[in-house]
């Protein structure tokens, strides 16, 4: 007998499966996108804490570098934002909990331009880590100090390395996840993140740049990065960068939707503990 969970996402799997085949009698791509786009929102707000806000929109940081255009962002609810017009907004880096690039066919050629965003948006500079559940409030405090300190000294044209040791948990970039309706197997998707690996510059690693959550919701898995905040280390089995969760039967492709649930469930949670502040004179020049 399925959990509860467990039958809750396999009816809502069937219903957003449901729903997007709708639009697939529209002809032009925006209109499709557009509407598979307001599918996974609904679903998202309607699943993690109204903490969130959701909004289309760009990501900036404090040195004006910013990200491609995102379909969806999960912002902070008490943060300043820029707004522009309806649901398009500038978001402020460090209010950012997670991005979402919605899919309607995730092929490789798809999967490479969500891989570009992801670099671009995690080289972005971000002050506010993502506290980790189990991090202490006070290592957090010091760890932003020296953070300080070395943003200041870069700001003087002073360049150093700094080995931070705070756990692995903290996360120092912003959450990237592809939501895809359908797309390529998980064996293909896995070897083109290889492949982007491979021909990438120097410094780039799947750590620092790559997705944190690739989901295919017509398949039934989802590819997840390997750093505890989706499942616990000691659940996995492997040191491989990506594992991959998915479904041994079509009863249970449902479940790829608990995947996403539970990391954004784990991020709503560290901001719950650790609400983010923006330092909106970061982003101002200094008065004379």
């Amino acid at each position: 007998m399925d959990s509860v969970i467990a039958e809750h996402f396999k009816i809502i799997r069937h219903e957003l499966t449901q729903a997007s085949e709708r639009f697939s009698i529209a002809e032009h791509k925006d209109i499709k996108g557009y509407g598979r786009e307001a599918l996974a929102r609904e679903f998202l707000k309607s699943h993690i804490p109204n903490m969130t806000d959701f909004f289309t929109g760009e990501i900036i940081d404090c040195k004006n570098d910013r990200s491609s255009q995102m379909d969806l962002i999960i912002y902070a609810a008490h943060c300043p934002r820029l707004p522009l017009i309806d649901d398009f907004h500038l978001a402020f880096i460090d209010a950012v909990m997670a991005a979402i690039e919605v899919k309607s066919d995730l092929h490789s050629s798809a999967l490479m331009d969500c891989m570009k965003a992801s670099e671009r948006l995690k080289n972005l500079r971000r002050d506010e880590f993502i506290l980790g559940l189990n991090d202490t409030h006070e290592r957090f405090d010091r760890l932003k100090s020296e953070n300080d300190l070395v943003k200041d000294l870069d700001e003087k044209g002073v360049r150093i390395e700094f080995k931070y040791e705070e756990r692995k948990t903290n996360l120092k970039s912003t959450p990237y996840v592809v939501f895809a309706y359908k797309g390529a197997t998980k064996d293909t998707l896995l070897s083109s993140i290889e492949k982007y690996n491979s021909e990438s510059e120097e410094g780039y690693s799947y750590d620092l740049h790559g997705p944190d959550l690739i989901v295919n919701l017509d398949r039934g898995f989802y590819i997840y990065k390997n750093n505890d905040w989706l499942w616990p280390k000691d659940h996995i089995s492997s040191h491989a960068p990506y594992e991959v969760w998915e479904a041994d039967s079509e009863d249970r492709k449902g479940e790829v939707l608990a995947g996403l649930y539970m990391l954004l469930s784990n991020l709503s949670t560290a901001f719950l503990l650790r609400p983010p502040i923006v330092e909106l004179t970061d982003y101002f020049s200094s008065p004379k």
